[in-house]
């Protein structure tokens, strides 16, 4: 994916994400299950690069529903990793919930959890999601942060927080 100009682009599959608002027909699998096996991920980070890989599938029902998990490992780039994606819903509206867990004794280490919908709004796509932080922690050779707990809504596009959050 990438974004441009306050866009995410998912490449392909922006026009099956898409749908046809015109015709008021919601947007639907090509397949009744659609399986990815060991997807390379490459993130670059200011420590360097973290590459890993990601698995898992999403299957669809004959009313549209939408159910599937995903598995995601990283390593290297300061970054160790390991993950889960569930999605649910439909294509048109669907519902996510991710869970990262970064391991210790990295610069970064802790538990981060995103929760969220993306529905339309007057014929606009936008997201509403929490992250919520477990028991993370930072260092740096200037400071050293521990034991940061709390949840940040995020709405977009374009990306932003709600106004008076306190994490």
């Amino acid at each position: 994916g990438t974004q441009r100009e306050g866009q995410l682009s998912l490449g392909a599959l922006d026009a099956l994400l898409a749908g046809d608002a015109s015709a008021g027909a919601a947007p639907a699998l090509p397949a009744s299950e659609i399986a990815v096996d060991a997807v390379r991920i490459r993130v670059s980070t200011p420590q360097g690069v973290a590459t890993g890989t990601l698995g898992g599938s999403v299957q669809s029902a004959a009313d549209g529903a939408i159910d599937g998990e995903f598995k995601l490992a990283l390593d290297g780039g300061g970054l160790r990793a390991r993950g889960a994606l569930e999605v649910s819903g439909s294509l048109d509206a669907p519902a996510f919930h991710a869970l990262l867990e970064v391991e210790p004794g990295l610069p970064i280490a802790g538990r981060v959890e995103v929760r969220g919908r993306i529905e339309r709004e007057q014929g606009e796509r936008v997201f509403d999601a929490t992250v919520a932080l477990r028991d993370t922690s930072f260092t740096s050779e200037i400071m050293r942060v521990s034991g940061v707990n709390g949840v940040i809504a995020l709405r977009g596009p374009p990306l932003h927080t709600p106004k008076k959050q306190i994490l």
